[in-house]
């Protein structure tokens, strides 16, 4: 067998004829040793990422960890920012509420003044329709009850 004339001569016997002691190390050479080798070293390699996967994952679980910590206290702090807010408005409605009924209440009191007064002046006319004088009633009613519905806002 000639390859061309590529191989030198000192070797070509090498390659072309197998030696008796090559053939014995060829055949006592295990072919498993190779890929146990190779697959050995897989291994290694692999449990190196494995364990750098680990160490990632580690990490971001951390970073996560922080992050929900983080969104805890900030809306813990929101919460208690608008439990503020709220007592504030409530506490305002309350003063309104107050404010709303102190008128109403005076609105009325002056009110009654004015109908006593008003009594009073129909009492001291003698009443000239008589003592249940209805026309001077609607006549009261007429004048007051538009100025009660615009303080009230029932226009």
């Amino acid at each position: 067998m000639k390859f061309g004339g590529n191989i030198p001569p000192s070797l070509s016997s090498i390659f072309l004829t197998p030696n008796r002691k090559d053939s014995q190390q060829i055949s006592s050479f295990s072919f498993q040793e190779v890929p146990q080798e190779h697959l050995s070293s897989l291994r290694k390699g692999r449990e190196e990422a494995k364990a750098e996967r680990e160490r990632q994952s580690e990490d971001l679980l951390k970073q996560t960890e922080v992050e929900r910590q983080k969104i805890v206290a900030e809306c813990k702090e929101l919460r208690g920012f608008l439990e503020e807010k709220e007592q504030l408005l409530l506490s305002r409605l309350e003063e309104l509420d107050r404010d709303i009924v102190k008128r109403r209440d005076e609105s009325v009191s002056r009110l009654s003044e004015e109908i006593a007064q008003l009594d009073k002046l129909l009492g001291e006319q003698g009443g000239e329709n008589g003592p249940g004088n209805q026309s001077g009633q609607v006549r009261f009613l007429a004048c007051v009850l538009p100025a009660w519905r615009l303080w009230c806002g029932r226009v």
